[in-house]
């Protein structure tokens, strides 16, 4: 079991070189991250890992583009935070 919190796409990248990790959440805000370039790079360099995208951005062409790339979810970050 791995469980790591990466801040950019280099970290992630790192992570993923040095542990066996079958799933990826990922937020396309975070530094680096180029979207569905990205994930096609990462499903290229790792056919076997599983990504789910969560992320605020709603918009459709975003959203298509991801799936297309290979990602199995994309979830909607929404609502207020509670404290």
């Amino acid at each position: 079991l791995v469980a790591a919190e990466p801040t950019y796409a280099e970290s992630v990248l790192t992570q993923l070189a040095t542990h066996e990790i079958d799933l990826l959440v990922l937020d396309l805000g975070m530094p680096g991250v180029t979207g569905s370039r990205w994930i096609r790079a990462l499903r290229d360099a790792h056919p076997d890992l599983h990504i789910i995208v969560m992320t605020a951005n709603q918009d459709t062409r975003t959203r298509d583009a991801v799936l297309a790339a290979g990602v199995e979810a994309y979830l909607l970050k929404q609502g207020e935070t509670q404290t």
